[in-house]
């Protein structure tokens, strides 16, 4: 006890000793102030400074006269009918922000043609919009997307359209004018566009209805933070990174897009997508395409603790040359292919992935994608109404292939493994066939409820103080950030250095223990800039609504400040900005702090340092 007292006094440093440090370390250089967006009030003006008295009108606008290191972009709730293109660079410890001010910062790539002065009657059921002057590839009504059509104005069916150069847009919605409805005609291919841009982050914004992209980074756009956003309707995908590297996407919602969801592509390499949720992202009329999160000629990237849910294609898709990649703790359900591919792409390696009803195979290893291994994972009900299965693992992929201390189990007769051509019925057969899966489980993992989402286990699951830890990239948290507990009514059958680690994503609590860590309905919170001198802004999300506290300690857990004491915020993205004061006004001193984020199921710290 001696030896861990005197390690903890010689690295426990002291208030003075770390005010003494804080004072000579330098200030990075670069900084160059925040700056402010804001379309809804009649003082804006993208000639102006940017404050906040007069902020600029336009996001493009700040971004183009105030960029580079240090520099943050806040941009204010409201509808911004923009495509902002990033060409600046921010530096590793100044990073370029733009970030949005809180929920309905909306950068939308459609025109609103719900005026009636924008529309003249064609025929009985069509009209003619003839200052759309470009070809677009989506339009919607209410919300709808109608379809296009090759037809002639004179014959369009109802609830599509069709553009002819020279004369505009003509649409039939059934009889009524598209001016009596909210009619949005798809405009501009981006809604965030960084190109040759790094140590940009983008933050908090809604990409909706881009012709091709919500938000796209590209031509070496490296070390670029993509965190909180939602981008949806999107012609193509919602997020997306070409030949960038270092790209971290993290804590996003993207959904409904007409392609794939998120996806690194043409060596983006060394990133990391987590925490995601991605869903309904599809092609539409097309037959299996759109997947969740799709890496194509992308390796050594991190994946983890992503939600893929009820996509056209694969929940999550390592294709061609996506090679020695990290897949950890995903959840793939309810997805019309695969829940996980590995198609020509080798090396990866899948741990703590959950595959869940989806129409082919739950995890899926084929074309030469040699060298996979999956530990501590879970498939089942999986390709039952289309003869496929859990696991697959075509011929030509064998090679290299381990695997054990998974779960596979099928609530009917199909076969849940098919494996080097062979179909195998009991995980029994197919370890005596194969070699692998010694100590994998054929049984119901006693999920709470797939259908809803929801794949925490129930008392009595096998999957229940049974995985391998021993392993390298092993996760010391679950999905939800929780940590490892051992149930006191399940034996500890696991191996590892923790022996009573749970298979799956998710750490199972018994009756009464209350789980540690972040919790399911809060994402890690965020303080910038860090450290700070004068203010700074707290970032957090929220994925149910509830009461919300918000405190800052100090390294010896006093209580310094109350940002917020249960206050009742709706599920969503949050800002708190505050200043390096106490309660009583005193400013703090410099040296190290936490802020707690407390919700009703969980809590989540931030350390900051105070500067002078």
């Amino acid at each position: 006890m001696k030896a861990d007292a005197d390690a903890r006094g010689r690295w426990a440093a002291s208030p003075a000793f770390l005010a003494s440090l804080l004072a000579i370390l330098p200030i990075p250089a670069g900084a160059t102030g925040t700056f402010y967006v804001d379309n809804s009030i009649p003082s804006c003006s993208d000639a102006g400074p940017g404050t906040e008295a007069q902020p600029y009108c336009t996001i493009s606008a700040a971004v183009a006269a105030q960029q580079g290191p240090g520099t943050s972009i806040i941009v204010k709730p409201g509808v911004y009918r923009e495509s902002v293109t990033i060409t600046a660079s921010g530096s590793a410890f100044d990073p370029f922000v733009i970030q949005a001010n809180g929920p309905g910062v909306v950068v939308d790539g459609a025109d609103d043609f719900s005026s009636a002065a924008q529309w003249v009657p064609y025929s009985t059921d069509v009209y003619l919009a003839a200052g759309v002057t470009w070809s677009p590839l989506q339009v919607f009504v209410d919300g709808a997307g109608l379809a296009p059509s090759s037809a002639s104005p004179s014959s369009l069916p109802p609830n599509t359209f069709t553009y002819v150069p020279g004369q505009g847009l003509y649409v039939n919605i059934g009889g009524d004018s598209p001016a009596s409805h909210t009619t949005l005609v798809g405009h501009r291919l981006y809604g965030i566009h960084l190109t040759a841009a790094s140590y940009v982050t983008i933050e908090g914004f809604h990409a909706t209805r881009a012709e091709n992209k919500g938000i796209y980074l590209e031509n070496a756009s490296n070390n670029c933070i993509v965190r909180g956003n939602q981008a949806d309707f999107a012609y193509r995908y919602g997020i997306a990174a070409n030949a960038s590297v270092g790209v971290l996407v993290e804590q996003n919602l993207v959904a409904d897009n007409r392609d794939n969801g998120i996806a690194l592509t043409a060596g983006s390499n060394g990133g990391t997508i987590q925490d995601n949720e991605c869903a309904r992202n599809a092609v539409v009329g097309a037959f299996h395409q759109g997947s969740g999160i799709y890496l194509y000629g992308a390796s050594s990237n991190l994946v983890q603790r992503n939600r893929a849910h009820d996509n056209g294609d694969e929940g999550v898709n390592f294709a061609t040359g996506a090679n020695n990649n990290l897949s950890l703790q995903n959840l793939a359900w309810n997805n019309l292919d695969h829940g996980f591919d590995n198609f020509r792409a080798t090396g990866n390696v899948h741990i703590g992935d959950v595959a869940v009803g989806n129409v082919y195979d739950g995890i899926a290893i084929d074309g030469n994608a040699t060298g996979t291994q999956l530990y501590d994972c879970i498939a089942i009900n999986n390709g039952l109404t289309t003869n496929r299965f859990d696991l697959w693992v075509e011929q030509s992929s064998t090679a290299g292939f381990e695997s054990d201390y998974n779960i596979f189990w099928n609530s009917t007769s199909r076969p849940p493994i098919k494996y080097n051509l062979v179909i195998y019925a009991s995980i029994a057969a197919y370890i005596s066939a194969s070699g692998e899966d010694a100590h994998s489980i054929q049984a119901d993992p006693l999920f709470l409820d797939p259908a809803g989402g929801d794949f925490r286990v129930a008392s009595g699951s096998p999957a229940i103080d049974s995985g391998d830890s021993n392993l390298p990239n092993w996760p010391s948290t679950d999905a939800a950030g929780n940590n490892r507990v051992d149930d006191p009514a399940t034996p500890n059958t696991g191996t590892g250095p923790v022996s009573f680690a749970d298979r799956g994503a998710l750490e199972y609590y018994p009756a009464g223990v209350l789980a540690v860590g972040a919790g399911t309905d809060v994402a890690r919170v965020r303080i910038a800039p860090n450290p700070v001198q004068s203010t700074a802004e707290l970032t957090f999300t929220t994925r149910k609504p509830g009461p919300v506290s918000v405190r800052i300690f100090d390294a010896n857990g006093r209580l310094h400040r109350s940002l917020a004491m249960e206050a009742t915020m709706p599920a969503g993205h949050h800002s708190i900005t505050f200043d390096v004061r106490k309660g009583d006004r005193e400013r703090l001193s410099p040296g190290i702090y936490f802020c707690s984020v407390r919700t009703p199921e969980g809590q989540a710290l931030v350390r900051f340092v105070v500067m002078r």
